[in-house]
């Protein structure tokens, strides 16, 4: 697949060496050509007629860009240079094997130099262009970095154990976390409405959780062990399938945050443009005992507890900061990277 060719620096385009180097050599094919006959009479020619640097200013005047005022005013007083070297040189009384070389390059380089000037002005307008196309596109916002849900599934677990010798985990925690692109986000901050859909929906997935957990706890209360160690696999076995059930909530939950944000986007075109990231972190307190045995938290690989309590808990966390959800959240839940490219 072939790209567009990235277009040559000014630089490039008004490099003036080459002019230098041809001059430089115009005057070692006359130097040539005078031999001992007439190397005197150049050499005074040189000193007294041709004593301004016509090269160094030639490899200079480039550096001027973009200044036009004085691209305009130096290329004059190179071609003043030039007009007065190629007379001195004309009425100077050497041969014409002598003269030519000069002569030719002189004019040669002056030809040069006014393409130059206008290619001077071209690079300019193009420029100028740039610049007003560039400051009349629109401005986006930078991202921001919004706590879209936050859930404890444990209240509602609680409320469901009646069996006096089963305990739950104290906390079981959701937390949806998305770094949204400014336009989207400040949108997002006044349809409240929308926001609230989000919400609901995200909790709906977190219910269908609490569902297998409490179908999970039930198998155990209707079947007490008989023994401490039955207890213990119990315990081990309830605590899994809680992690399970947690881990799939989380990436559900985040799945449906995901089609949230990206429905809301394809309704409004002019948020097409729009970027997020969205991750799922979850976090298990405590630990599942039966007949009164703690399953240690340690031998089952227990989460860091979270520190935010609160079930459905809505409304909009802006982060001072917007770090990237990848290196902050947990390795447990989904991790999604969504972009769309403006119409």
């Amino acid at each position: 697949m072939l790209s567009a060719m990235a277009s040559p620096s000014p630089s490039t385009v008004l490099d003036t060496s080459v002019l230098r180097s041809k001059w430089k050599t115009a005057k070692a094919a006359a130097e040539k050509a005078a031999g001992k006959n007439e190397g005197s009479k150049l050499a005074a020619l040189h000193k007294e007629k041709m004593k301004d640097r016509l090269g160094p200013d030639l490899e200079d005047w480039p550096k001027l860009y973009p200044n036009w005022s004085k691209l305009q005013h130096e290329k004059g007083e190179l071609d003043k240079k030039i007009d007065t070297y190629s007379k001195a040189v004309k009425e100077s009384g050497l041969t014409d094997p002598v003269k030519n070389p000069m002569l030719v390059a002189l004019k040669e380089i002056k030809t040069a130099m006014a393409t130059r000037l206008e290619k001077a002005e071209a690079l300019l307008s193009t420029d100028l262009k740039a610049t007003m196309k560039a400051s009349q596109e629109p401005q986006h916002l930078p991202p921001v970095k919004w706590e879209v849900v936050s859930f404890d599934l444990a209240a509602n677990l609680k409320a469901h154990n009646k069996a006096t010798f089963l305990t739950v985990p104290d906390a079981l925690m959701i937390e949806i976390t998305a770094e949204v692109d400014g336009d989207l986000y400040k949108e997002l901050k006044v349809d409240t409405t929308r926001a609230a859909r989000i919400q609901e929906s995200a909790k709906a997935k977190a219910d269908s959780a609490v569902a297998e957990m409490i179908k999970a706890m039930e198998a155990v209360a209707n079947k007490r062990p008989l023994d401490k160690k039955a207890a213990e696999e119990a315990g081990k076995a309830l605590y899994q399938k809680f992690h399970i059930a947690l881990d799939k909530a989380g990436k559900e939950v985040n799945a449906e945050v995901e089609k949230q944000l990206d429905d809301y986007k394809k309704g409004k075109t002019h948020l097409l443009h729009c970027r997020f990231k969205s991750g799922a972190k979850i976090g298990i307190t405590g630990t599942c005992m039966v007949l009164a045995v703690a399953v240690s938290a340690a031998s089952h690989g227990a989460f860091t507890p979270i520190a935010a309590v609160g079930i459905a808990r809505g409304g909009f966390a802006i982060a001072q900061e917007c770090a990237e959800l990848a290196s902050t959240c947990d390795t447990v839940g989904a991790l999604v990277k969504t972009q769309f490219a403006a119409l």
